[in-house]
């Protein structure tokens, strides 16, 4: 099917309301403007996150379910990045309550079935607080919010593909990112030198498909580094390319069960 079918913003009002009648499922991107080292663009989170939905959505209207993908959301939570040029962040509370005025909207529309789908780990939190405000205020049980980080939500295919743990810039969001057609400059990408995540690794988990053990929270921008974690140097087109396939699958899985 043409990509123009799957994006909410190419319908007419008229046209939507109509897909809104026949039961639609609307997917809000969310992402974010920062840093991602010397070898991938800044907006890279929306980026990704947007054209995964894309691909999930038009592989789930061939498998019989009418899925409409809004403009993403390019701001979020990253002021742990802002002593990189071009980061731009958004606090707590404007976050949530931008991503809960837009899930009202959508709602005001007929629409009652919403997937967040986030492509930044800063986010995740903030997002859940969101869809709990939101469907709270709502009062409707008609109305459901599925909320899902990308990397969490193909935790066991990223394994499998991956030869390092996800984090950030590193090999598994550079190998998406190349499967989906952004922008990595491949000259950068040969000499960075891979960091260590800023806490702990015992703290944390490397398994996409857990939570680390605690949450650990402070005002602590950090100085301006290269920003590239794990080993972006292993990533590969074909990594992405299977990563992005399975989402596309458990995707529609997922609607199959909860929708």
């Amino acid at each position: 099917m043409e990509e123009r079918e799957v994006l909410w913003g190419k319908y007419t009002w008229v046209e939507l309301g109509e897909l809104a009648g026949k039961g639609a499922i609307v997917v809000l991107p969310v992402g974010s403007t920062e840093q991602h080292g010397p070898h991938l663009p800044l907006d890279n989170d929306h980026y990704t996150v947007y054209r995964l939905a894309v691909e999930a959505a038009k592989h789930a209207w061939s498998r019989g379910f009418k899925v409409l993908v809004l403009p993403p959301l390019p701001y979020g939570l990253s002021e742990h990045w802002m002593n990189n040029p071009g980061t731009i962040t958004l606090t707590p509370h404007t976050f949530i309550s931008v991503v809960v005025e837009i899930l009202r909207s959508v709602a005001s529309h007929g629409f009652r079935r919403i997937v967040v789908l986030n492509g930044h780990g800063g986010n995740t939190h903030a997002l859940n607080v969101a869809a709990a405000q939101f469907t709270h205020e709502a009062g409707d049980p008609e109305v459901r919010v599925v909320v899902m980080d990308w990397w969490r939500f193909v935790g066991e295919e990223v394994m499998k593909v991956l030869d390092t743990p996800i984090f950030h810039a590193d090999e598994g969001e550079t190998s998406v990112a190349m499967a989906l057609g952004q922008r990595v400059v491949l000259d950068a990408l040969q000499g960075v030198r891979p960091e260590e995540p800023p806490y702990p690794q015992k703290w944390r988990s490397l398994d996409p498909t857990r939570e680390s053990r605690l949450r650990n929270y402070s005002y602590n921008p950090r100085p301006a580094v290269p920003g590239a974690y794990g080993e972006p140097g292993k990533a590969s087109r074909g990594k992405g390319e299977a990563i992005v396939e399975a989402f596309k699958e458990k995707f529609v899985e997922m609607l199959e069960d909860l929708f």
